[in-house]
């Protein structure tokens, strides 16, 4: 084999490692191997609420030896905790791996998935729910048409959804209109007081400003940073606090939820293997507008399980992005 058939080859196979199908299988390993840390520990987590003392006594507990601090159930010892770290860590560079091979701009497609949800599943047809929107859907169908005298059996006809999704999506807009206006009252009377260390959901326009100013400079990643990652945390924060979704909120529930729209994401990648847009720009479009939601719902899944686990994920996305 001459040098240049050796390096061709070479090229070829490091191309075909690179592609996204190979890519998604490392993303499934690293999801697998995190999901190996947590898959023993129930429910609830306590990593976030462990003082060092307290994972260094479970550590020895877990010796043999005797603890002298009595732990929450579930908790992770000091060596866990780190181990917890160490392969989220190793998740999510796969994750951002995947996404920019594909073109996929994280947040972009994010902030586009959080408008819809918004609209979706407003707080007042959804508040302390776990169901699916259509739930709220069906419910509302079957009250109107009690209102005329009529029993409603069966789904909801599809004219009858979109009415009802247009109108609680207005709602919901007309609400977080008011609520924006009325914070931003507040603001006015309080800025002087304010010390900037709460969660602030208007810096997501700050945020976005400053991003929009980098991508065109020609020098972004498409990967969020560490300010980006917080951002996310606050918003979806208040978002799932509006909504009293915190009960169902536990490590365990969150990564169940992200090993499943990490699935729909191999779908997504599945078909663009199967079926190239080739030069079809139209078709690319599509593929890419379905593999961007998937990317964002399992974004705010990434957070939100950090965010109740206890993981730095603001410091992994800078150390990431050096």
């Amino acid at each position: 084999m001459t040098s240049s058939t050796s390096t061709a080859a070479a090229s070829a196979a490091a191309g075909k490692s690179r592609s996204p199908v190979m890519l998604f299988l490392s993303l499934s390993r690293a999801l697998g191997n995190l999901a190996e840390v947590v898959q023993w520990k129930g429910d609830k987590m306590a990593t976030e609420c462990q003082s060092p003392e307290q994972a260094r006594s479970l550590d020895q507990e877990k010796g043999g030896h005797e603890a002298g601090v009595a732990l929450p159930a579930g908790a992770l010892s000091e060596k866990e905790a780190e181990l917890l770290r160490r392969r989220f860590e190793e998740f999510l560079k796969s994750f951002f791996t995947l996404t920019q091979a594909t073109g996929t701009d994280v947040m972009a497609v994010w902030r586009q998935k959080l408008q819809k949800v918004r609209a979706k599943y407003p707080a007042h047809l959804c508040k302390g729910s776990a169901d699916k929107y259509t739930a709220y859907v069906e419910r509302l169908a079957n009250k109107d048409a009690g209102r005329g005298g009529e029993e409603c059996g069966g789904k909801a006809s599809e004219e009858e959804q979109k009415r009802i999704l247009a109108e609680a999506a207005a709602a919901e807009a007309a609400a977080a209109e008011a609520a924006a206006a009325a914070s931003t009252e507040s603001s006015a009377t309080t800025s002087s007081d304010s010390d900037g260390g709460g969660e602030n959901p208007e810096a997501e326009g700050e945020t976005a400003t400053k991003r929009r100013k980098v991508e065109a400079e020609g020098s972004s990643s498409m990967t969020p940073s560490g300010e980006e990652a917080l951002e996310t945390r606050s918003l979806l924060r208040c978002l799932v606090k509006e909504r009293d979704w915190d009960q169902f909120h536990t490590s365990r529930n969150l990564l169940l939820a992200l090993t499943g729209e990490i699935g729909e994401v191999a779908e997504e990648i599945q078909k663009m293997a199967e079926d190239p847009a080739g030069g079809d720009e139209e078709k690319r479009a599509f593929q890419m507008k379905e593999l961007g939601g998937e990317v964002a719902d399992c974004w705010s899944y990434i957070v939100r399980f950090c965010d109740v686990s206890g993981i730095d994920l603001g410091g992994i996305c800078e150390g990431l992005g050096k």
